[in-house]
């Protein structure tokens, strides 16, 4: 009876600590989650910017080949050509503020306050710091499977299952109890004849007593006990698969992300390179406005393709901290988020 009361003592703060670790869980998940959702924002809120820089660019160049057109040295082709150019990008400008606003309605939602008005609260152009001891996937994979508080929820589970189990087998076995008393009385009932004065008497023994009904229902609850604690291995399995996917996929966006980081920033410098050598041709007389608006598309491409592997690696690094159980649900970060005003 002794060894039951401990395991069910056990069992229940295994019960206590899955319940923990399950609400942990769920909370880190909502702060990447929205985390996640605040680099959607940004994202958009950076192709606002980018989009209506080119504009600006494009509209002075506009101005450049009115003039030659009235100089008779641009054809009405090169300035209908600029002005659809200009439609375009004021067409892209309201496509990206309505994602914008979406966004950013569903950031607010997500924080349980509509009327949250945000701005950035990071500079996008800048590269995040790197994640600490970043190590081979299959390091991240051991991290990830022994930290993770989904994982510790359901070893909890199974440690509770194998405690009913213990406790359960003492019904197989004879129980002895173990008892001692000690009476002092006026009259004491254990005297004979009883009289009329203080005694004092005492008495211990011991008891043995063995259910045979009890033995039987044990095993059934045992038999219980056991395929809830398979289904439970068969889960833990299912999740320990899970979370080496997680981990791979987190993994591979970070190196992914890293090899755009060097790409998109080559791509960035040869279209404004290409951008200036074509306004200065087109000063010249020497290059066509067509020259100038196929320049302008590659050099914003090329802006956009900047923002958004920055913005990428930033992601990765996020779901590669969740995926391997790095966050924890009382976790001060220095990761920036957005600021509300």
């Amino acid at each position: 009876g002794h060894l039951g009361e401990v395991h069910h003592g056990d069992s229940g703060r295994d019960q206590i600590h899955r319940r923990e670790h399950g609400s942990d869980a769920e909370r880190v998940k909502v702060e990447t989650d929205a985390r996640l959702a605040y680099y959607n924002w940004l994202r958009t809120v950076a192709a606002v910017v980018a989009v209506e820089d080119s504009l600006r660019r494009v509209k002075a160049r506009q101005q450049d080949v009115a003039n030659l057109f009235e100089a008779g040295a641009a054809t009405k082709a090169e300035v209908m050509r600029i002005d659809a150019q200009i439609a375009q990008i004021e067409q892209a400008i309201n496509d990206a503020k309505t994602l914008r606003a979406t966004t950013e309605q569903a950031l607010a939602i997500m924080l349980d306050d509509p009327r949250l008005e945000f701005v950035p609260g990071e500079d996008i152009i800048q590269l995040p710091p790197d994640p600490p001891n970043v190590g081979t996937l299959e390091q991240m994979i051991q991290e990830a499977q022994l930290s993770r508080l989904e994982m510790k929820s359901l070893e909890k589970s199974i440690g509770s299952l194998q405690y009913g189990i213990n406790a359960t087998r003492a019904a197989y076995f004879p129980r002895i109890d173990g008892f001692a008393e000690s009476t002092y009385a006026n009259p004491n009932q254990r005297f004979f004849p009883l009289q009329a004065k203080w005694r004092a008497s005492w008495s211990v023994g011991l008891q043995l007593t063995y259910s045979l009904n009890a033995a039987l229902n044990a095993k059934a609850e045992i038999a219980g006990y056991k395929a809830n604690k398979r289904e439970m291995f068969a889960q833990a399995e299912a999740l320990r698969r899970g979370i080496a996917m997680e981990v791979t996929q987190a993994y591979l966006a970070r190196n992914k992300a890293l090899a755009d980081l060097q790409l998109s920033a080559r791509a960035l410098e040869a279209a404004v390179e290409a951008y200036r050598v074509a306004s200065e041709l087109f000063a010249t007389g020497s290059a066509t406005t067509n020259d100038v608006i196929d320049a302008e598309n590659d050099q914003l491409t090329a802006i956009l393709r900047i923002v958004n592997t920055r913005i990428d690696l930033r992601v990765a690094n996020a779901r590669l901290l969740y995926a391997t159980g790095r966050i924890k649900p009382n976790m001060v970060t220095n990761q920036t988020g957005p600021a509300t005003k």
